[in-house]
């Protein structure tokens, strides 16, 4: 359900992001969701990809990330790393990412394929 975004009636139940997406009177959604991951990690994905240049290392790093309610990232952790370089790499660039204002902010893990 998850790699096909919930299409499908049985997929209905397991879809967490309807009640995420509730928005206050300002019109600010009340938790992260896919989209607002998506554009905050478009403007870092050139750095994080020139970190897979830069090391020899291949295979996946998967980084934890926790964004406050004004869309900064309050912490990035390496969950798993070819290389701890590599997965330092990756961290620094994504402590730059920058989300949507959100009533909850969020905690989400992202997986990049070196």
């Amino acid at each position: 359900c998850v790699l096909n975004n919930y299409e499908g009636a049985c997929c209905k139940k397991y879809d967490k992001r309807i009640s995420k997406i509730v928005e206050n009177d300002d019109g600010i959604p009340e938790a992260l969701d896919r989209t607002i991951i998506t554009e905050g990690v478009l403007p870092v994905k050139t750095a994080i990809m020139a970190c897979g240049n830069r090391f020899t290392a291949k295979g996946t790093v998967k980084v934890s990330v926790k964004v406050a309610p004004d869309g900064t990232p309050t912490s990035v952790m390496v969950k798993q790393s070819p290389d701890p370089s590599l997965g330092d790499c990756v961290a620094r660039a994504m402590k730059r990412s920058r989300y949507a204002k959100t009533q909850a902010g969020g905690l989400f893990a992202y997986p990049f394929v070196f």
